[in-house]
Order: C-alpha cells, then sequence, then structure tokens
C-alpha cells in the first residue's frame, strides 16, 4: 500500500516538474511585439499603404510576411516594400527560404 501511495506522489511530483518548466520556458508567453501584419500597416493620416514583402534594416534580405525569419523582425527594424523592384532597389535579396 504504501508502494502505491510513493508511485502516486513521484508522478505528481514528476508533473509539476515538467508543468513549472514550461511556464519558465514561457509556453504561455502571448507577446505579440515581433509580429507582423499579413498584408497591410495604417500610418499616421490614417490611409492604408499595401505591401508586399518585408525585410530588416538589419539584413539585405526580403521575405514574404509569413515566412519564419520575417516573423523574427523586430517592429522597430521592419522595413516594408511594395515590390520585388522596391526591394531590390534599395539592395535586398530574396530570402533563400520562403523564395518571394
Amino acid at each position: 500500500m504504501k508502494k502505491i501511495i510513493k508511485s502516486k506522489l513521484l508522478i505528481l511530483f514528476i508533473l509539476a516538474i515538467i508543468s513549472i518548466g514550461l511556464i519558465a520556458c514561457g509556453s504561455t508567453n502571448n507577446d505579440n511585439s515581433t509580429s507582423i501584419p499579413s498584408t497591410s500597416t495604417t500610418n499616421t493620416t490614417n490611409t492604408s499603404t499595401s505591401y508586399i514583402y518585408v525585410g530588416s534594416s538589419k539584413s539585405d534580405k526580403y521575405h514574404l510576411p509569413s515566412c519564419t525569419w520575417a516573423e523574427k523582425i523586430k517592429s522597430s527594424n521592419l522595413v516594408e516594400f511594395t515590390s520585388k523592384e522596391d526591394a531590390d532597389s534599395k539592395g535586398y535579396q530574396p530570402c533563400k527560404v520562403c523564395k518571394p
């Protein structure tokens, strides 16, 4: 009987440790500060500026907004392009992952 109780306590302890680890790793983090709008952004005059590609001021690559690498761009470094030609003219090259 004591072995069963000890086994159940051990299982509960392990589950508690796993839960604490998941919380500490940020699995419940809802911070969207680095997310990129999917198709448009609004400027201060309340008109919509449409863009198709995004890049970072810290890089020379441009991406589709849905690209894994684009999602990692901080909003403070976000550069928006309306076309491939726009990105090319500013010295950016296409990402080899999303292949815009």
